[in-house]
């Protein structure tokens, strides 16, 4: 018994790994950013470089990991244009915008845009275009 009460006591007092989490810099959000679009397949990145286990968009209609792997292979430039503090909602966090390798006309106005909490942790693509000239440029 005095020992269960003793591992509540430490759990207790013991801080979350969330509580050890730093910000990161605008440069590692970027770098983050710049990997998590090439392990997931957006990039020419070669194929040892894609994760097995490939994050979701919001809205994705591939019915295979090979067809969602199809359908974003080389859409991204692998360097990203532009990097804002904050993320969907005001949330606190950062935004990473990525150009399209092509893009027709009515298109060249936007980009897409990476999310990730301040931390880096729950890093995400957004389904939703940006538009370009409000993510474009660092500080």
């Amino acid at each position: 018994m005095r020992m269960f009460v003793l591992a509540i006591i430490m759990a207790l007092l013991i801080p979350s790994q969330s509580a050890w989490a730093q910000p990161l810099s605008q440069k590692a959000a970027v770098a983050l950013a710049e990997k998590f679009i090439a392990e997931n397949g957006y990039t020419k990145a070669a194929p040892d470089r894609i994760k097995q286990q490939l994050v979701f968009e919001s809205i994705e209609l591939a019915p295979t990991r090979d067809e969602m792997l199809r359908r974003r292979y080389n859409t991204l430039q692998p360097k990203a244009i532009g990097a804002k503090e904050g993320r969907k909602s005001s949330k606190a966090g950062w935004s990473i915008a990525f150009d399209y390798v092509s893009v027709s006309r009515g298109d060249q106005d936007m980009c897409r845009v990476v999310t990730m909490n301040a931390d880096g942790s729950d890093i995400r693509i957004e389904h939703v275009d940006g538009f370009r000239k409000a993510f474009a440029g660092f500080n």
